[in-house]
């Protein structure tokens, strides 16, 4: 069954945030910057975080830096992230949630060997979908 995980969006200090957030929690930080994509990044955003995740026995966190859109406000911060076990489950998924909402990435294939999209449901709510 899918499972869904937070995902926090930052304006710039994702490292610090989740280095801060290891402290208090303790477990295995790892993180992928912007240039190691093949997204076209400005320069200076270059070094900002991509992706990163947070893990402990009782704690998955993920979070990235917002660097294309810099719309990150309180309030818009947090995306529900699930992690589905099949592509008919993701499709299912997907589709279902954004009826009614608003695409603002079509499930594809990604880079990291993923399926994934993004959307924001009829009640303002942000998901990312995956599957390995």
């Amino acid at each position: 069954m899918a499972q869904i995980k937070a995902y926090l969006t930052f304006g710039g200090n994702c490292l610090e945030a989740m280095n801060f957030y290891q402290q208090c929690f303790g477990g295995d930080f790892d993180c992928m910057t912007y240039e190691n994509s093949p997204m076209q990044i400005p320069d200076e955003a270059k070094s900002k975080i991509m992706h990163s995740r947070l893990v402990s026995d009782t704690l998955e966190l993920m979070a990235a830096d917002d660097v294309q859109h810099k719309s990150v406000r309180c309030g818009n911060m947090v995306t529900l992230n699930v992690n589905c076990n099949s592509k008919d489950e993701i499709k299912r998924i997907f589709k279902v949630l954004a009826q009614g909402g608003r695409v603002t990435m079509p499930l594809q294939d990604t880079f990291w060997g993923a399926k994934f999209g993004m959307l924001t449901d009829k009640y303002g709510i942000k998901w990312m979908l995956n599957c390995d």
